[in-house]
């Protein structure tokens, strides 16, 4: 029987959740699946975690593999590789494993050279693919942000803060940064291709998920970030939902479902619509008054 994962050594103690501010996830409800979510949250405590597919830039999360990699280093690890019992392997490392143990053991080195570099390339992309991500803002009066994610000031905004119970996830602000990130293939078969999320992960795949293009820096982006859990519902431990805030344009249907839910799950939070100032450019908030 495999082993299953262990999650605690990877990501040991929370970081200091005072130094996070509030986070915020404006969401538009012209998205089938926005009540489902919302449902999800305040009835699980789940938030559903995206893929790097689903985002809107194409270069989210898409680094620049090096293929670097020696025909040196692709045999001394295959040896290593063949001598593993496939029993002892994590569940999450089973059939990684299993591709990286049928590569070719005997040929001309330009055919394995072209195999390894294709196999790591797969290998990789796997790995960021599965890799869960949830997007957060350190702001929620952003009128750019209510005009794009709340689909014109028409969707919600729902404010999480961290309790010092955060440790099954990493949370990151995200750097805005004009080059691309890099990932060295030997690096990656060298060190990686058996245990991704050991403190390794860290150093190399880690920061892919926390650089985005300097041009989004308006989004004052933070992001949720968890291995192996890409578009699922994932329990929380630490991220509390407080307070919803409704845009100045969102539709009253879309308002008495939201709060429908809101008394089924018996989530007594503060409950706000926005209003266009008459003579700036702020918001104004209006409470709602909710009968539970």
């Amino acid at each position: 029987m495999r082993r299953s994962t262990s999650w605690d050594k990877f990501y040991g103690e929370a970081a200091n959740t005072a130094a996070f501010p509030i986070l915020n996830k404006i969401m538009s409800f012209g998205n089938e699946h926005t009540f489902d979510n919302i449902r999800s949250l305040f009835a699980e405590n789940k938030i559903w975690l995206s893929r790097r597919s689903d985002f809107n830039d194409p270069f989210d999360i898409a680094p620049i593999i090096e293929a670097d990699l020696r025909l040196s280093q692709y045999r001394e690890r295959q040896i290593h590789i063949d001598k593993i019992d496939p029993k002892t392997i994590p569940d999450d490392d089973f059939f990684r494993i299993m591709q990286l143990k049928q590569l070719p053991k005997k040929s001309n080195g330009k055919l394995i050279k072209t195999t390894i570099d294709r196999s790591v390339r797969s290998s990789i992309n796997h790995l960021l693919d599965a890799t869960g991500v949830y997007c957060l803002s350190g702001t929620w009066n952003s009128q750019l942000l209510w005009s794009h994610y709340g689909n014109g000031h028409t969707g919600i905004c729902i404010r999480f803060r961290l309790t010092k119970s955060a440790r099954n996830f990493i949370v990151e602000p995200v750097r805005y940064v004009t080059s691309r990130a890099r990932i060295s293939a030997s690096s990656f078969w060298t060190g990686h291709a058996l245990h991704p999320f050991e403190p390794q992960w860290n150093e190399h795949f880690r920061p892919m998920f926390f650089d985005k293009y300097a041009d989004w820096k308006y989004e004052c982006e933070y992001r949720i970030v968890r291995p192996d859990s890409a578009r699922t519902h994932f329990q929380l431990s630490g991220l509390e939902p407080f307070e919803i805030i409704f845009g100045c344009r969102t539709a009253e249907n879309d308002i008495l479902q939201t709060i429908s839910i809101l008394q089924k799950c018996n989530s007594q939070f503060e409950v706000y619509q926005l209003m266009a100032s008459s003579d700036t450019y702020d918001f104004d908030r209006h409470m709602l008054h909710i009968k539970y």
